[in-house]
């Protein structure tokens, strides 16, 4: 997943975490020219790297 988010920020493609399998709101789940990235199997976060934008 790490590669993904670096290859997508060096890229400037849209990132859309993807958490659960339903929601109250249409087409959340999509983004137009990025990638949706399935976190549903996550079970914690190893390390944050605090990089000012």
């Amino acid at each position: 997943m790490a590669n993904a988010i670096k290859w997508a920020n060096e890229n400037k493609v849209p990132i859309r975490p993807r958490a659960g399998r339903h929601s109250l709101e249409v087409n959340l789940s999509q983004v137009n020219g990025g990638i949706v990235i399935d976190v549903s199997k996550m079970r914690k976060i190893r390390s944050i790297k605090n990089r000012a934008a």
